[in-house]
This record gives C-alpha cells, structure tokens and sequence, in this order.
C-alpha cells in the first residue's frame, strides 16, 4: 500500500476506537436507566388505553385500522438487523460504482492519432492554435468612435477575371 492509505487506515482506525469509546457509556447509562425504570414502573401511573380516550367514538375508525389490528410490531433487533443489511447492500452497491470510476481513471487518456511524415509522405500539420491569426477587417469595414463627416471608403473591387470569361 501506499504511504497515504497506511496513513489514511490508521486515521479510520483511531475513529473506530474513539466511537467505541464514547458508545459504551451511552449503553451503559442507558441500561442503569432501563434498570430504574424497571424498578419504578409499579409505582408509575399506567397510561389509558386507546379504545378509553374521551371523544375518539367521535372520531370513527381509520381505514384499514382493521387490517393492522393483528399486525405484529417487529422487535428492535429485528428492524437494527434489517436496517444494517440493507446499509450493507447499499455500501457494497456504491463501492462498485466507485470502483468501475476508478478504473475509468486509472487508464491513460489515449492521443489522437496523427502520422509523421513517414508514415503519409506529407509533413504533419500544424494545430489550429499554433496558426497565426489573419487579418481579414478592411479599411472599409473598420469603424471609428468618432462621428466623422466624410464619406466610408469605397468598396474595392476585384481585378481579377473569372476562369469562364
């Protein structure tokens, strides 16, 4: 490897052990509180069943509330497993993309072929922008920023015969 991607592990390495280290205290307070609350709940007051809330006759039933009356929740686990195997299809969807770029990249651009004089018995032309720029404006087509009195230049005109006549 590289001295940049040793250097660029060893970066991630040290962020995975500091997020290990901040996340075990979250846990672990959360599991004393989990524990307190276990603790309290017999002297908690219980929280009203939905069917005994004042007015929610008045209301009527939702549809499809009968359809998701046994339904079953999935447990925590279950939705963290799921979400993860997910985030892993994903990530290794992308890793691909990211993959198939990278070896777009890695390729040297190929020149355009062009032949020496060897090869087509002709000197190779000279690029476009190595060319020197022609003058093409006249001294009729040229104006001024001052008004001027006097009148534009004639047109000139060829002296020259067409082949035909």
């Amino acid at each position: 490897m590289s001295v940049v991607i040793d250097k660029l592990a060893e970066r991630q390495d040290q962020f995975i052990d500091l997020m290990v280290q901040w996340q075990k205290p979250v846990v672990a307070g959360l599991r004393r509180t989990a524990a307190l609350m276990e603790g309290q709940a017999a002297r908690l007051e219980k929280l009203p069943n939905v069917s005994d809330l004042p007015g929610l006759s008045r209301l009527g039933r939702l549809p499809g509330a009968d359809r998701l009356a046994n339904v079953s929740l999935p447990s925590p686990e279950e939705v963290v497993r799921n979400q993860f195997a997910f985030a892993e299809r994903l990530l290794e969807t992308n890793k691909q993309f990211a993959m198939s770029l990278a070896t777009l990249a890695e390729r040297p651009a190929k020149p355009a072929a062009s032949k020496s004089k060897s090869e087509s018995g002709e000197a190779p032309k000279r690029p476009a922008a190595a060319a020197k720029p022609r003058r093409t404006a006249t001294r009729a087509t040229t104006r001024t920023t001052t008004r001027s009195t006097a009148k534009p230049a004639a047109r000139r005109t060829s002296t020259r015969r067409s082949p035909t006549a």
